[in-house]
């Protein structure tokens, strides 16, 4: 099952989540610990995306896309944007993704860190003038 969302860059807009996070779990037989693990990674990456990734005077000016699609055996997120290009792989993300437990991750940029914990898989490109990130979290 598909389901997306697209928001502008407004930190406000980061509340619509919760719409989306309440038609994932209606639909789906997710755990409430998969349902708020997926909200962080979100969260965190559109949050930093909206503070970090425009001038403050393009506020409201730019969409953030976010598409989730729900399998038997995955939850794959694919969140995309025309900020500044940034690739969170080179932030730390990769060394957290492979963190045996929370308390290794790394202290300096934790959000991303947390992204980077609670993801089983993380893939990122620049293509035609936008930021690509493509996240999988198994079911297990």
């Amino acid at each position: 099952m598909k389901y997306r969302l697209q928001i502008n860059n407004r930190i406000s807009e980061i509340s619509r989540l919760e719409d989306l996070m309440q038609e994932l779990e209606n639909r789906n037989n997710l755990t409430e610990r998969l349902l708020h693990e997926v909200n962080l990674i979100i969260e965190e990456l559109v949050s930093n995306t909206i503070l970090y990734g425009y001038p403050v005077e393009e506020e409201n000016k730019h969409h953030i896309d976010i598409e989730i699609i729900v399998s038997r055996k995955s939850l794959r997120i694919h969140i995309s944007d025309d900020a500044f290009p940034f690739n969170p792989l080179e932030s730390g993300l990769k060394e957290s993704n492979k963190a045996k437990e929370i308390s290794e991750v790394n202290v300096g940029g934790l959000g991303l860190g947390l992204v980077g914990y609670y993801s089983d898989e993380i893939k990122y490109a620049y293509l035609q003038n936008r930021n690509h990130i493509w996240i999988v979290k198994y079911f297990t």
